[in-house]
């Protein structure tokens, strides 16, 4: 399993919601430049998830396991939000056969060890590098491509 793991993340999608007030149309092709082959950027009128959204999320995640769905089974976990519960997402996991848990509301924390042990480090570390690049700018200010960037996707 440790093997097909290390094959696979790095092919995994990631998603860059960003808002269309915050990310301006004419900095998308900067934004774009700076993301790895597997980040993928979706700029809407909101950045909060919703149904369409989470059918671009699952499409790309279908289509990313493909080679590894004939010898292992896919289980994708969800919590209970909104976003997460229409009809149309469990008809394409199912057609995909993709096998859906659903973590209860107010127990996703059981789940979130990484956030502890992982992403409490990359944070500090983002901070770092945030607070770094504002004080070499003359303003203190950054841009949300400057910031984007600075992520390190």
């Amino acid at each position: 399993l440790g093997d097909v793991y290390k094959r696979q993340q790095p092919l995994l999608p990631q998603f860059l919601l960003a808002n269309r007030s915050v990310l301006r149309k004419r900095d998308i092709p900067l934004v774009i430049a700076c993301l790895p082959r597997n980040v993928f950027l979706i700029r809407a009128k909101s950045s909060w998830s919703s149904e369409e959204y989470m059918q671009i999320v699952l499409r790309k995640l279908v289509e990313a396991l493909r080679d590894v769905r004939d010898v292992y089974q896919p289980i994708l976990f969800f919590d209970t939000a909104p976003p997460h519960l229409h009809a149309s997402l469990f008809d394409l996991l199912g057609r995909e056969h993709i096998f859906v848990g659903l973590v209860p509301a107010n127990m996703t924390w059981l789940l979130q060890v990484l956030d502890f042990a992982v992403f409490a480090l990359f944070k500090t570390f983002f901070k770092s590098k945030f607070h770094a690049k504002r004080a070499d700018t003359p303003t203190g200010r950054l841009s949300i491509v400057d910031v984007i960037q600075n992520v390190g996707l």
